[in-house]
């Protein structure tokens, strides 16, 4: 009777096994690839700038991923993303949306010009479209953005 009730939940067991090894783990997002880039104002990296950037997956181009990757922008422009709290993004096509901080934002005395246009704040209007491979070319994730 014991053996019976085994040979029955191997069915089970193995489809549960198979759609983890299927989904990559357990969160559903699968393997996260690297992403590290620069944001530019033109061609130049944007420096004293902070903020973040927020991969949104481009459901138009297939990506089904279930999270945002998110990274925060240093002082000289650099970012790598994260994918519910792993290092990296799942592959696929992502809108990118880039949220700076300028010099002073934090002092209500200093407050300056946007450091790049509002377009690139929204998932809506950005221009930004990056696809996540497992082998990008050198400077693949630089974001290139304008004042205008």
């Amino acid at each position: 009777m014991v053996r019976a009730l085994y040979v029955r939940a191997l069915p089970v067991w193995g489809a549960c096994l198979l759609g983890l090894s299927v989904a990559g783990c357990s969160d559903g997002i699968g393997t996260c690839y690297p992403v590290t880039g620069r944001v530019l104002l033109k061609d130049a990296p944007l420096p004293g700038m902070a903020g973040k950037v927020m991969f949104v997956p481009d459901q138009a181009k297939g990506n089904k991923v279930p999270a945002n990757p998110i990274g925060t922008i240093d002082a000289e422009g650099r970012y790598s993303v994260a994918t519910m709290g792993r290092p990296g993004a799942p592959a696929g096509w992502y809108k990118v949306v880039v949220n700076p901080l300028p010099p002073g934002a934090g002092d209500r005395d200093d407050v300056r010009r946007p450091t790049i246009h509002a377009r690139y704040t929204t998932e809506k209007t950005t221009p930004l479209l990056i696809e996540v491979v497992a082998a990008p070319t050198a400077g693949a994730y630089d974001l290139k953005t304008s004042r205008n």
